[in-house]
């Protein structure tokens, strides 16, 4: 990129910071295992730097080298339709250095719905 924005966290702000390289893998996965249950999951791996700073000082603050999110979801069984899904980003580097770290997390979410025959409500 010819020019990456970063956050300023201390001044709330985000602001111009030079050239960066970023290049990566992106992979995604759908399967519909029968007519009414589906998996799917998407994977990044990035490696983003600065172009203009000398190495070991050239990450982008908060630029993750990994992320995965995905879930399994079904769709009107016997009237219910819901999912369980997840999305993971691994540490990141909180500043340029890579001196201050970002923990990453792992977080899921499940949600469910029945719906009532036509009379019942």
């Amino acid at each position: 990129l010819e020019q990456e924005f970063v956050y300023v966290g201390d001044a709330g702000i985000v602001e111009p910071s030079g050239e960066s390289k970023r290049y990566g893998l992106d992979l995604g996965l759908r399967y519909q295992i029968t007519d009414w249950l589906y998996f799917d999951t998407d994977a990044t791996l990035t490696h983003a730097r600065s172009v203009e700073e000398p190495s070991g000082e050239d990450y982008i603050p908060l630029a993750p080298d990994f992320t995965l999110t995905g879930g399994l979801s079904m769709n009107n069984f016997k009237g219910f339709s819901g999912a369980i899904r997840y999305r993971f980003i691994d540490d990141r580097p909180a500043n340029e250095d890579n001196s201050i770290v970002a923990e990453g997390y792992f977080v899921t979410d499940l949600n469910l719905s029945y719906e009532f025959a036509n009379n019942l409500v």
